[in-house]
């Protein structure tokens, strides 16, 4: 009897330390640590800069001479001599071509011989003009007679007015045998070839090109049309435009020279034209350049990299990092302009702030950070891991050998590929 006594007894004590060890291990459980927060994001940081910045408009233009010419022959004749050579520049009045002259010297002295035959014509008959006249006082002749030496020595005078005027025409057309350049230039292909027959004011000889100075074209959006008379109108020298050539990095520095009167109804642009002194020939007829239109320069803007500028659904914002607790704070800003790589910030940033230009997808409002190695300085995991160890060699493919095992190397840093960088 005592045993179910005793069970009975001890089942409300069973029953507490149940409890106590449920308790026991919840409290525990409530005193387990917390998942940490989100580590810290890699990020490139660099300073809000306060600089010069020009305000421009791009355009894509296109070198053209602003002088060009076709040299013909004004004379029929031989094609005689050759003074240059094709693709030469040549100076203005530098003999280019010669036609065979002897056609037109002969013209010539043709002409002189009977030039003086028509004044010795001329004497003559102002000789006898004279005796009719004073015969005519002595009423030997009749007054018709007298009036026909008089008509007969107008027209010896006139004639030798006319051959005087074949004579210099004759002149002029041997000057034209001697062909030379009518202004300094670059020249291009020779068409005829010595022999040819060159047919007057038709056949092409050379076409001779004015390069220095040059011109660039470019149209612009009409939008952009008060902008241009204002600055024209306020600035005492015509406006700068500088010529960018593909993959050179100094630009050509030239003037505004003209503005069309009328916008294209078709494209909504307006044509422009500068002039470049082109000392150097680095503008070529014919090239297509971008033109930069700089109306003017801002003194000490606050710039920014333009991958530092952010887009969200309230608008622009930069993150701006605290170096002192490693945060970031996320800023809005008002950007006046975009400058080539540059964003210029109206308001919203000051210049010397430390600013975020890479790793932005991974920050929020006072995140942590750390500045991300570069490229260059991160290691090289290959390098690393094959210090301790030897790589096998590779399986060759039909055609290709390889080294023995035991000459089995890891390549080295620069054989891997490399791509181009755009500026």
């Amino acid at each position: 009897m005592d045993a179910p006594f005793k069970r009975l007894r001890l089942r409300p004590i069973f029953l507490v330390l149940s409890a106590l060890c449920i308790f026991v291990t919840a409290a525990c459980g409530d005193k387990q640590e917390k998942p940490a927060g989100p580590p810290p994001a890699p990020v490139a940081l660099d300073k809000a800069s306060s600089m010069d910045m020009p305000y421009y408009i791009m355009a894509v233009g296109q070198v053209n001479t602003l002088e060009s010419v076709t040299v013909r022959s004004r004379v029929t004749g031989y094609l005689q001599k050759k003074h240059f050579r094709q693709g030469e520049f040549v100076k203005e009045g530098q003999p280019l071509f010669t036609i065979d002259p002897s056609t037109y010297l002969a013209n010539i002295k043709s002409l002189q011989a009977q030039l003086a035959s028509d004044k010795t014509s001329y004497e003559q008959a102002r000789r006898d003009y004279n005796r009719y006249s004073r015969l005519l006082k002595q009423a030997v002749v009749s007054k018709e007679d007298y009036e026909q030496k008089r008509l007969d020595m107008r027209t010896a005078e006139d004639k030798i007015s006319m051959t005087e005027a074949e004579l210099a025409n004759a002149k002029n057309d041997l000057t034209y045998c001697y062909i030379s350049s009518p202004l300094s230039g670059l020249s291009g292909y020779i068409w005829p070839s010595v022999g040819d027959l060159i047919e007057a004011n038709e056949d092409e000889l050379v076409i001779i090109n004015q390069i220095q100075p040059i011109a660039v074209d470019f149209h612009i959006p009409q939008r952009y049309l008060p902008e241009i008379k204002k600055y024209i109108h306020q600035s005492e020298t015509p406006l700068t435009v500088l010529a960018i050539l593909p993959g050179e990095d100094e630009p050509e520095k030239g003037a505004l020279a003209f503005y069309d009167n009328t916008v294209n109804k078709d494209t909504g642009t307006i044509w422009l034209e500068a002039n470049f002194p082109n000392e150097r020939n680095r503008l070529w007829p014919g090239n297509y350049v971008q033109a930069r239109l700089e109306f003017y320069e801002q003194k000490n803007a606050v710039a920014v990299p333009h991958q530092a500028t952010c887009l969200g659904p309230r608008g622009k914002y930069i993150w701006v990092a605290h170096p002192q607790n490693k945060t970031v704070e996320m800023r809005p800003v008002e950007v006046a302009r975009r400058s080539g790589k540059w964003d210029v910030i109206a308001s919203g940033l000051k210049a010397g702030e430390v600013i975020v230009t890479d790793g932005q997808l991974r920050l929020y409002p006072g995140a942590t950070y750390y500045v991300a190695p570069s490229p260059d300085e991160r290691p090289d995991e290959e390098d690393a891991g094959a210090s301790n160890q030897t790589r096998a060699p590779r399986r060759p493919s039909d055609g290709q050998s390889t080294l023995p095992p035991g000459n089995a190397t890891a390549p080295a840093a620069n054989e891997t590929a490399s791509g181009a960088t755009r500026g």
